[in-house]
């Protein structure tokens, strides 16, 4: 370690995109039990016409994390806001503790734009899964764990961009 410490903005990018990540594994969505959505009269058409429930929509409770590959097609679109929160805190760490040199500009972006945009992606993604038809299921606390945290990475990027630059010949204090 070098004995830099993080800025307010860093500090709140760096747990936010640690709670985004551990929460990506928690459930998503959640159907609760009691045929798990599914009426009686369905589940009896279903096993009627020799459908196979899937495990957990014939009573009892399931529960699917952003990696699930279920029938909600979560993977991989779900991940995007823990990923992106990860890459966020990662250039943070990186440049923070390790005393890392990254390329001051990714694309032709500066790290205070990817940080906005990185950011507002998150957010506008978990806000996305507000309007989806969820059919049936509810949102489970690793989903409102990533909202809590997109929210986060947007002021902790906001933040970043509002903080001073720093003197010519200092590197940023991230």
């Amino acid at each position: 370690m070098n004995g830099k410490k993080p800025s307010p903005a860093g500090i709140v990018i760096i747990a936010a995109g640690a709670v985004a990540l551990i929460a990506s594994f928690l459930a998503f969505y959640k159907y609760s039990s009691g045929g798990a959505g599914l009426s009686s009269a369905q589940l009896n058409a279903y096993r009627a016409a020799g459908i196979a429930i899937p495990k957990g929509l014939g009573g009892g409770s399931v529960s699917y994390s952003a990696w699930s590959n279920s029938g909600f097609l979560l993977f991989p679109l779900a991940i995007l806001p823990a990923l992106l929160g990860l890459v966020m805190a990662l250039q943070v760490g990186l440049t923070t503790f390790a005393d890392v040199k990254l390329p001051a500009r990714v694309l032709g972006f500066d790290w205070m734009q990817i940080h906005l945009v990185c950011g507002a992606q998150a957010l506008l993604l978990m806000l996305a899964y507000l309007l989806v038809n969820k059919g049936g299921a509810t949102y489970g606390i690793g989903y409102w764990l990533m909202f809590i945290a997109s929210i986060g990475l947007v002021v902790g990027a906001v933040m970043l961009s509002r903080e001073p630059a720093p003197a010519a010949g200092t590197p940023p204090a991230i």
